[in-house]
């Protein structure tokens, strides 16, 4: 299970070190490195692939990662969510890996996504990504998988996905998404579409971003209307 309206306020916390070389082991910059970061967030909806997970409501959120300089990342992000299978809470663990190959960046994870005191609703999934650059535009193009499995209706999902930011300068941006998703987690309809545009505004501390989201999904598919339009507004800010 995975923005109406949303206003986010988000706070980071980065942490880099790397381990010290033994004596006879050679210089310190041949020793590989950790990174830690930590995020806090609150926000007026949490939207995935176009739906409100939260009933259009307030969500606090927040992650824990580690990652190494080879690229290999491990973390846990966490939301509040509206009732969902006995709990209020998801919490997703991953694991990848983020490199590049000539001129593209890879990225690659596995996903579990867990409601603790739920019952019946944890499930994986497994994901990719490829991202180039032209220009000042920031592309990517994603595929997420999820098996067959009895969490989700013993059958299988797919959702596809692409996503671009422009760079209009140094503190301005635009953002375009548009996502596809086919199976058990699309909906009544088997099938979904979502997209949304944006613009974001890096104010040092403080990163500002509006945005609209929608989805094709028809109000008898939708009852509680969780997936009908909505625009976006978020402050985040890190330190």
């Amino acid at each position: 299970m995975k923005h109406f309206a949303s206003f986010a306020l988000c706070a980071t916390i980065a942490l880099g070190a790397a381990v010290p070389a033994r004596a006879g082991e050679g210089d310190a910059k041949d020793v590989k490195s950790f990174d830690l970061s930590a995020t806090l967030s609150a926000a007026s909806d949490y939207r995935y692939r176009g739906v409100s997970l939260s009933n259009r409501k307030p969500a606090v959120q927040g992650s824990v990662d580690v990652s190494h300089e080879s690229g290999v990342y491990a973390g846990v992000w966490g939301s509040s969510i509206a009732k969902y299978a006995g709990t209020r809470l998801e919490t997703d663990a991953y694991v990848g890996w983020k490199g590049s190959a000539g001129p593209v960046d890879l990225d690659f994870a596995a996903t579990g996504y867990l409601y603790p005191g739920g019952h019946g609703a944890n499930y994986g999934e497994i994901n990719g990504g490829v991202s180039k650059t032209f220009g000042p535009a920031d592309v990517r193009v994603g595929v997420a998988y999820a098996p067959a499995q009895r969490n989700i209706g013993s059958a299988d999902n797919l959702y596809v996905s692409t996503d671009a930011r422009v760079a209009l300068g140094k503190k301005f941006a635009l953002t375009g998404q548009l996502g596809r998703e086919r199976g058990s987690l699309a909906g009544g309809a088997g099938s979904k579409l979502d997209w949304g545009a944006g613009a974001e505004w890096d104010q040092g501390l403080f990163n500002v971003s509006v945005g609209y989201v929608d989805t094709n999904v028809r109000r008898l598919n939708d009852p509680s209307r969780n997936s009908k339009r909505g625009f976006l507004v978020n402050l985040n800010t890190g330190f």
